[in-house]
Protein backbone atom coordinates (compact mmCIF):
# COMPACT_ATOMS: atom_id res chain seq x y z
CA UNK A 1 0.00 0.00 0.00
CA UNK A 2 1.51 3.28 -0.58
CA UNK A 3 2.27 5.65 1.85
CA UNK A 4 0.40 8.83 2.31
CA UNK A 5 2.33 11.87 4.30
CA UNK A 6 0.61 15.35 4.77
CA UNK A 7 2.98 18.07 5.71
CA UNK A 8 1.50 20.78 7.96
CA UNK A 9 1.83 22.97 10.77
CA UNK A 10 0.96 21.51 13.99
CA UNK A 11 -1.23 24.35 14.84
CA UNK A 12 -2.80 24.42 11.13
CA UNK A 13 -6.57 22.99 12.96
CA UNK A 14 -8.63 23.86 9.86
CA UNK A 15 -6.62 22.81 7.20
CA UNK A 16 -5.92 19.75 9.24
CA UNK A 17 -9.28 19.19 9.22
CA UNK A 18 -10.22 19.95 5.58
CA UNK A 19 -7.06 17.69 4.44
CA UNK A 20 -8.12 15.03 6.59
CA UNK A 21 -11.67 14.71 5.58
CA UNK A 22 -11.14 15.05 1.87
CA UNK A 23 -8.62 11.92 2.54
CA UNK A 24 -11.00 10.34 4.51
CA UNK A 25 -13.72 10.06 1.55
CA UNK A 26 -11.15 8.52 -0.77
CA UNK A 27 -10.43 5.71 2.15
CA UNK A 28 -6.86 6.93 2.24
CA UNK A 29 -4.75 6.37 5.53
CA UNK A 30 -1.89 9.15 6.40
CA UNK A 31 0.52 10.17 8.23
CA UNK A 32 1.52 13.91 9.48
CA UNK A 33 4.42 15.40 8.74
CA UNK A 34 5.30 18.54 11.15
CA UNK A 35 6.54 21.38 8.93
CA UNK A 36 9.70 23.19 9.46
CA UNK A 37 7.84 26.64 11.10
CA UNK A 38 9.50 29.68 9.52
CA UNK A 39 6.55 32.21 10.38
CA UNK A 40 8.71 34.31 13.27
CA UNK A 41 12.21 33.78 11.40
CA UNK A 42 14.25 29.96 10.40
CA UNK A 43 14.97 28.25 13.52
CA UNK A 44 18.41 28.41 14.44
CA UNK A 45 19.08 24.70 14.16
CA UNK A 46 18.43 24.72 10.41
CA UNK A 47 20.76 27.78 9.25
CA UNK A 48 23.45 25.08 8.18
CA UNK A 49 21.29 24.01 5.94
CA UNK A 50 20.21 26.91 3.99
CA UNK A 51 22.11 29.00 1.86
CA UNK A 52 21.03 32.73 1.32
CA UNK A 53 23.79 34.28 -0.56
CA UNK A 54 23.67 31.96 -3.39
CA UNK A 55 19.60 32.68 -3.13
CA UNK A 56 19.92 36.31 -3.29
CA UNK A 57 21.98 35.26 -6.86
CA UNK A 58 19.53 33.21 -8.24
CA UNK A 59 16.23 35.15 -7.11
CA UNK A 60 18.04 38.81 -7.03
CA UNK A 61 16.50 39.40 -3.40
CA UNK A 62 16.62 37.38 -0.47
CA UNK A 63 14.44 34.12 0.45
CA UNK A 64 11.85 34.59 2.84
CA UNK A 65 12.25 32.16 6.05
CA UNK A 66 8.71 30.72 5.36
CA UNK A 67 9.84 29.76 1.59
CA UNK A 68 13.03 28.43 3.05
CA UNK A 69 10.83 26.16 5.89
CA UNK A 70 8.78 25.05 3.25
CA UNK A 71 11.89 23.57 1.07
CA UNK A 72 12.95 21.92 4.70
CA UNK A 73 9.64 20.80 5.41
CA UNK A 74 9.69 18.59 1.85
CA UNK A 75 13.21 17.28 2.64
CA UNK A 76 11.94 16.24 5.91
CA UNK A 77 9.40 14.62 3.92
CA UNK A 78 11.82 12.68 1.72
CA UNK A 79 14.05 11.83 4.44
CA UNK A 80 11.37 10.05 5.98
CA UNK A 81 10.33 8.04 3.20
CA UNK A 82 14.58 7.29 2.95
CA UNK A 83 15.49 6.22 6.23
CA UNK A 84 11.85 3.86 6.10
CA UNK A 85 13.01 2.70 2.74
CA UNK A 86 9.83 2.78 1.47
CA UNK A 87 9.75 2.02 -2.27
CA UNK A 88 7.12 5.26 -3.00
CA UNK A 89 5.40 7.83 -0.86
CA UNK A 90 2.34 9.84 -1.49
CA UNK A 91 3.65 13.49 0.17
CA UNK A 92 0.84 16.24 0.39
CA UNK A 93 0.52 19.83 1.52
CA UNK A 94 -2.12 20.63 4.06
CA UNK A 95 -4.07 22.56 1.84
CA UNK A 96 -3.86 19.95 -1.27
CA UNK A 97 -7.43 18.97 -2.65
CA UNK A 98 -6.90 15.61 -3.74
CA UNK A 99 -9.57 14.87 -6.74
CA UNK A 100 -11.50 11.40 -7.18
CA UNK A 101 -9.77 9.61 -9.19
CA UNK A 102 -6.83 10.00 -7.21
CA UNK A 103 -7.83 6.69 -5.57
CA UNK A 104 -8.19 5.16 -8.64
CA UNK A 105 -4.21 5.93 -9.96
CA UNK A 106 -3.03 4.38 -6.26
CA UNK A 107 -4.94 1.36 -6.91
CA UNK A 108 -3.38 1.19 -10.19
CA UNK A 109 -0.04 1.64 -9.36
CA UNK A 110 0.38 4.28 -12.03
CA UNK A 111 3.41 6.08 -10.21
CA UNK A 112 5.81 3.17 -10.64
CA UNK A 113 7.38 4.65 -13.95
CA UNK A 114 9.48 7.72 -12.36
CA UNK A 115 11.19 9.00 -9.58
CA UNK A 116 9.33 12.10 -9.40
CA UNK A 117 5.08 12.02 -10.57
CA UNK A 118 3.86 15.64 -9.54
CA UNK A 119 -0.28 15.32 -9.41
CA UNK A 120 -0.65 19.29 -9.17
CA UNK A 121 0.70 21.60 -12.06
CA UNK A 122 0.45 25.12 -12.68
CA UNK A 123 1.94 26.43 -15.75
CA UNK A 124 5.22 24.83 -17.11
CA UNK A 125 6.69 23.26 -19.99
CA UNK A 126 6.10 19.32 -21.14
CA UNK A 127 6.98 16.89 -23.86
CA UNK A 128 4.01 16.74 -26.01
CA UNK A 129 4.23 12.94 -26.51
CA UNK A 130 3.30 11.33 -22.73
CA UNK A 131 2.44 8.00 -21.44
CA UNK A 132 -1.20 6.91 -21.38
CA UNK A 133 -2.72 6.15 -17.60
CA UNK A 134 -5.92 5.70 -17.67
CA UNK A 135 -9.19 7.21 -18.47
CA UNK A 136 -8.45 11.25 -19.75
CA UNK A 137 -5.37 10.94 -17.58
CA UNK A 138 -1.65 10.69 -18.90
CA UNK A 139 2.10 10.98 -17.69
CA UNK A 140 4.34 13.71 -19.41
CA UNK A 141 8.18 14.03 -18.75
CA UNK A 142 9.48 17.45 -17.67
CA UNK A 143 11.65 19.52 -19.30
CA UNK A 144 14.95 20.47 -17.73
CA UNK A 145 15.09 23.75 -16.76
CA UNK A 146 11.08 24.21 -17.07
CA UNK A 147 9.07 26.35 -14.66
CA UNK A 148 8.11 23.89 -11.82
CA UNK A 149 4.65 22.25 -11.33
CA UNK A 150 4.05 23.01 -7.69
CA UNK A 151 5.02 20.33 -4.48
CA UNK A 152 1.15 20.86 -3.41
CA UNK A 153 0.75 16.78 -3.81
CA UNK A 154 3.35 14.19 -5.49
CA UNK A 155 4.61 11.55 -5.41
CA UNK A 156 8.56 10.30 -4.85
CA UNK A 157 10.07 6.85 -5.20
CA UNK A 158 12.94 5.59 -2.61
CA UNK A 159 16.10 6.83 -5.22
CA UNK A 160 14.52 9.96 -6.07
CA UNK A 161 13.93 11.29 -2.13
CA UNK A 162 17.78 10.00 -1.10
CA UNK A 163 18.59 12.20 -4.42
CA UNK A 164 16.47 14.98 -3.09
CA UNK A 165 17.67 14.85 0.83
CA UNK A 166 21.11 14.31 -0.70
CA UNK A 167 20.93 17.67 -3.28
CA UNK A 168 18.72 19.84 -2.50
CA UNK A 169 20.77 21.29 0.86
CA UNK A 170 21.88 23.71 1.24
CA UNK A 171 18.68 25.11 -0.13
CA UNK A 172 18.90 28.37 -1.83
CA UNK A 173 15.41 27.92 -3.93
CA UNK A 174 11.71 27.88 -3.27
CA UNK A 175 10.86 23.77 -2.60
CA UNK A 176 9.63 23.36 -6.62
CA UNK A 177 12.71 24.81 -7.73
CA UNK A 178 14.82 22.52 -5.62
CA UNK A 179 18.89 22.27 -6.72
CA UNK A 180 18.32 18.65 -8.06
CA UNK A 181 15.29 19.65 -10.03
CA UNK A 182 16.77 19.70 -13.27
CA UNK A 183 19.09 16.84 -12.74
CA UNK A 184 15.77 14.82 -12.08
CA UNK A 185 14.18 15.86 -15.20
CA UNK A 186 17.19 15.63 -17.59
CA UNK A 187 17.21 11.78 -16.44
CA UNK A 188 13.99 11.29 -17.26
CA UNK A 189 12.60 11.16 -13.70
CA UNK A 190 10.41 14.12 -12.88
CA UNK A 191 7.04 13.70 -14.70
CA UNK A 192 3.68 15.48 -14.39
CA UNK A 193 -0.01 13.73 -14.22
CA UNK A 194 -2.56 15.48 -16.54
CA UNK A 195 -5.17 16.47 -15.89
CA UNK A 196 -4.00 16.99 -12.32
CA UNK A 197 -5.21 14.47 -9.68
CA UNK A 198 -4.53 17.07 -6.54
CA UNK A 199 -5.85 20.83 -6.76
CA UNK A 200 -4.64 23.94 -4.62
CA UNK A 201 -6.94 24.96 -2.11
CA UNK A 202 -7.70 29.24 -2.36
CA UNK A 203 -9.42 28.74 1.43
CA UNK A 204 -7.51 30.52 4.24
CA UNK A 205 -5.07 31.90 2.52
CA UNK A 206 -1.42 31.02 1.29
CA UNK A 207 0.95 30.81 4.72
CA UNK A 208 3.85 31.49 2.17
CA UNK A 209 2.31 34.74 0.74
CA UNK A 210 1.29 35.94 4.65
CA UNK A 211 4.55 35.47 5.98
CA UNK A 212 6.90 36.91 3.20
CA UNK A 213 6.39 35.83 -0.30
CA UNK A 214 3.96 38.73 -1.38
CA UNK A 215 6.53 41.02 0.15
CA UNK A 216 9.04 39.81 -1.94
CA UNK A 217 7.40 39.43 -5.16
CA UNK A 218 6.25 42.96 -4.81
CA UNK A 219 10.40 44.08 -4.31
CA UNK A 220 10.92 42.60 -7.60
CA UNK A 221 13.08 45.33 -9.59
CA UNK A 222 10.50 46.71 -12.38
CA UNK A 223 11.16 48.59 -15.56
CA UNK A 224 8.14 51.15 -16.64
CA UNK A 225 6.18 47.99 -14.49
CA UNK A 226 7.98 45.26 -16.13
CA UNK A 227 9.61 42.65 -13.94
CA UNK A 228 13.13 42.38 -14.95
CA UNK A 229 14.66 38.67 -13.48
CA UNK A 230 18.11 37.94 -12.41
CA UNK A 231 19.79 37.13 -15.76
CA UNK A 232 20.74 33.54 -14.99
CA UNK A 233 16.91 33.06 -14.70
CA UNK A 234 16.00 35.02 -17.90
CA UNK A 235 18.95 33.00 -20.35
CA UNK A 236 16.91 29.68 -18.63
CA UNK A 237 13.13 31.08 -19.98
CA UNK A 238 14.40 32.34 -23.27
CA UNK A 239 15.96 29.31 -24.10
CA UNK A 240 13.45 27.54 -23.10
CA UNK A 241 10.74 29.24 -24.51
CA UNK A 242 12.84 29.09 -28.07
CA UNK A 243 13.89 25.32 -28.14
CA UNK A 244 10.15 24.54 -26.61
CA UNK A 245 8.41 26.11 -29.56
CA UNK A 246 11.04 24.79 -31.59
CA UNK A 247 11.44 20.79 -30.51
CA UNK A 248 7.15 20.63 -30.28
CA UNK A 249 7.21 21.07 -26.25
CA UNK A 250 4.00 21.26 -24.99
CA UNK A 251 3.42 24.08 -22.70
CA UNK A 252 0.61 23.48 -19.96
CA UNK A 253 -0.95 26.39 -18.55
CA UNK A 254 -3.39 26.11 -16.29
CA UNK A 255 -5.24 27.79 -13.06
CA UNK A 256 -3.68 28.26 -9.69
CA UNK A 257 -6.64 26.41 -7.54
Amino acid sequence: MLSVFVISLPDSVNRRDAISQRLGDLMLDFEWIDAVDGRNGLPTAFEEMVDRKAAVSEYGLPLEDVELACALSHIRACQLVVDRRLPHALILEDDAVPQPDLALYIAGKHYTESGVTSLYCGTTWVRRKGRKLFGEYSSHSFVCGARAPGMVGYVVCQDAARTIVQAAVPVDREADRMRCADDLKRRGQWSVVLPRLVGHSADGGSILDDFGRASRRSRKPRVLGVYIPPVPQAARSLCLGVYGRLSGLKRVKMPAA
